[in-house]
């Protein structure tokens, strides 16, 4: 089943939530001009959209029961006009009833939480150039202007001092370095009351941070992995590393120092299966003069509780230099019960294995042209196999051993997205795959294995930003969810 909702003006946000109460998934779409409400039948099927504001250019939207009705609230952040708070009466009819101040940037977001802990929502928006400012609801679903913090993109609330309060993090730039930016907790007293966090939280050039939160050393609160990505221009030494910050409580933390270059990409996982996190990252292919950036990396954490900054992490580089950035997938491929780690890139590709808690041990693929992989097991036998955007599919022989099999009737693009499911209900799975500026095709798989019935699903292309498959009508077939921006 294909659903195309009819926009108005250009989208760029959305959230959903039930804002009818009828135990389904509804769709708002902040727009360049009025937002609209889509209702949910029940079916995957959505009514005509309910327009509702001012026209405005809405760049983030924030949903929560903010005057304790019993029904979801939005937030719509606008640049270039007054943002606004729209009070649902119960049947998904919104009234806006405050406004507050606009966004200055269209990167700039919003965040909603519980920050002085009197059980409603208060609200955070985050300004490039401008300032943080909070609004405290007064539990009727007016919003407050009580805090203001500086400037910052992409604000994020989590208990980083494990006080029972939600903290602010942000990303914000660093004075002493030009175009370079640092990651910068804000810590809650509990009473909505923030101050910067003295850590030393080093970002990249511009806004290029990388970070993940995780219990590195298993004593229940949250430590940071911080990726400083410095590409050319930096100028400074020192300002690219990879970085952890384990949390002592008391506002203390000790810094530890992984590495002396950055990841583009950081997954925190147990990959030896020894009980605590480890780190894969992967490497920055953006800049010649910092050629280490192009190793991808594992780092095995060598005992929870007992973490110092002299013996912490075992390092091995992952994979040969990429011509480009590119993703780690980790999933256990050979089924041994151990996580593999599969390196792709343009013009290599890798299976790393787990081995019995140890380092892993390289399967090298044939050298193929790929920017992104799928791990589906295609043939049923259990097994995870690998579908290449080139248009190749590299079979798994149940040892975690890949050769390429049988080549598909398309090639993929950068900007592809690309789902595995048993779109026909043949008990096989088949392939969708979704481009930025083409129709989007399905192949059928045949019993053979064979990839032979291709279509295309429409003849408009969508510009796909994100696909997902699932039963979403609930009818026993699959259905297609794809993001359009």
């Amino acid at each position: 089943m294909q659903t195309t909702l009819p926009l108005a003006a250009t989208a760029h946000s959305a959230a959903t939530g039930d804002f009818n109460n009828d135990g389904n998934l509804d769709l708002v779409v902040g727009m360049d001009g009025q937002n609209a409400l889509y209702l949910n039948d029940g079916h995957g099927n959505f009514d005509a959209p309910i327009p509702f504001g001012d026209p405005a250019h809405t760049v983030d939207l924030g949903l929560g029961d903010l005057d304790n009705n019993g029904t979801l609230d939005v937030i719509a952040y606008n640049f270039g006009s007054p943002s606004a708070l729209y009070a649902n009466s119960g049947a998904g009819v919104f009234t806006r009833i405050q406004t507050f101040a606009a966004a200055t940037d269209p990167a700039d977001r919003l965040a909603v939480g519980d920050l002085d802990g009197d059980g409603d929502y208060d609200l955070v928006t985050a300004q490039k150039a401008g300032m943080t400012i909070v609004y405290m609801n007064n539990g009727q679903g007016a919003l407050q202007q009580t805090r203001t913090l500086p400037a910052g993109l992409k604000p994020v609330l989590q208990d980083v001092d494990a006080n029972g309060a939600l903290d602010i993090v942000l990303i914000r730039p660093d004075s002493s370095q030009p175009n370079v930016s640092r990651i910068v907790p804000f810590l809650n007293n509990g009473a909505g009351v923030f101050t910067a966090a003295p850590l030393n939280l080093s970002g990249g050039k511009g806004f290029n941070n990388r970070f993940a939160i995780g219990d590195m050393d298993g004593d229940g609160d949250l430590d940071f992995v911080i990726s400083s990505l410095a590409v050319s221009g930096c100028g400074q030494q020192g300002c690219e590393n990879l970085r952890l910050l384990l949390n002592r409580g008391l506002l203390g933390y000790t810094a530890i120092s992984l590495d002396s270059v950055g990841a583009e990409q950081i997954d925190l996982v147990d990959l030896d299966n020894d009980g605590d996190l480890d780190i894969a990252a992967s490497g920055l292919a953006a800049d010649t003069t910092l050629p280490n950036d192009l190793q991808d990396r594992i780092y095995l954490n060598q005992g929870i509780n007992q973490l110092t900054a002299s013996a912490t992490f075992m390092i091995k580089e992952v994979g040969a230099a990429p011509a480009q950035p590119h993703p780690l997938a980790i999933a256990d491929f050979n089924a041994d019960g151990q996580l593999d780690i599969a390196v792709g890139g343009s013009g290599f590709a890798t299976i790393y294995h787990g081995r019995n808690g140890q380092l892993f041990d390289a399967c090298p693929i044939n050298p193929l042209l790929l920017d992104a992989e799928l791990a589906a097991d295609i043939n049923g036998d259990a097994y995870l196999d690998i579908v290449l955007r080139s248009g190749l599919i590299l079979r798994n022989n149940g040892a975690g051993d890949f050769s390429p099999s049988i080549s598909l009737p398309l090639v993929l693009s950068a900007n592809s997205h690309l789902a595995a499911a048993d779109v026909n209900g043949d008990g096989r799975l088949d392939l969708v795959a979704f481009y930025a500026n083409a129709p989007a095709v399905i192949l059928l798989q045949a019993a053979n294995g064979q990839f032979s019935n291709f279509f295309s699903l429409d003849s408009q292309s969508f510009p796909a930003t994100s696909l997902a498959t699932g039963d979403v009508d609930g009818d026993g077939d699959i259905d297609l969810l794809v993001g359009v921006g």
